[in-house]
């Protein structure tokens, strides 16, 4: 099985091989890093905003601030404004560069030993997302995306060691020309982009661990094939 990433025109093909491997359930991750992701940045305008009108979709408090997804264009390209004590700083947001439409549903934090954001979006295919984690006031992208053919990511403490991991769900489509109505499995990462492994299939979306916030035990993972 594989998690494919939405990608850019320019790698368009890639994507394609990807998405099909997926489907397949070949052994390979499939999320393949990116260029850097950018660091966070001072703020340079009271909005953060580069191109106007832009407008902030959503905020989420988080220890010592709150993150504010601000997004410009329609939704077409955006970033997190990171809301300090004292001070503000920025991160970009890359997953627009893959098509993705930012909503004021693209933002998800969650807050444990280490905090973590996730930014996602609907992409060719399927839901695109990526992280960024926050460690001693300090916030960070992290360079791979992740995808999801099944429209679900999501962030919960699956090993239950106080550090937010990141949740997929895929279909498995086997010998299917469409995937639509497959049975589906949910594909876990650590924050590092580390595959931790994947459920059984099941039926329906609704069957997963903890639906609707998908939350498999530890015990529910093996090895992805």
């Amino acid at each position: 099985m594989i998690v494919a990433v939405v990608l850019s025109a320019l790698v368009a093909g890639g994507a394609m091989a990807g998405a099909a491997a997926l489907r397949a359930r070949s052994a390979d991750s499939g999320t393949p890093p990116v260029a850097d992701a950018p660091p966070s940045v001072p703020v340079e305008g009271d909005n953060g905003c580069r191109v106007e009108p832009c407008q902030t979709l959503t905020t989420v408090p988080v220890p010592g601030g709150s993150v504010e997804l601000i997004a410009d264009n329609g939704g077409r390209s955006g970033r997190l404004k990171i809301n300090g004590s004292s001070s503000s700083s920025l991160v970009e947001i890359t997953i627009t560069n893959r098509g993705v439409v930012l909503t004021n549903q693209s933002l998800q934090c969650l807050s444990l030993s280490i905090s973590a954001c996730l930014v996602s979006g609907t992409g060719e295919g399927g839901r695109v997302g990526e992280v960024v984690v926050g460690r001693s006031g300090s916030w960070n992208g992290q360079a791979q995306p992740y995808f999801s053919d099944a429209d679900y990511l999501g962030l919960t403490d699956v090993r239950g060691d106080g550090t937010p991991d990141v949740v997929t769900v895929q279909h498995d489509c086997g010998t299917r020309s469409r995937c639509t109505g497959a049975p589906v499995f949910a594909q876990v990462y650590g924050l590092d982009g580390q595959e931790l492994g994947c459920t059984r299939t099941f039926t329906r979306l609704t069957q997963l661990p903890g639906w609707p916030s998908v939350k498999p035990t530890p015990v529910q993972l093996k090895p992805c094939d």
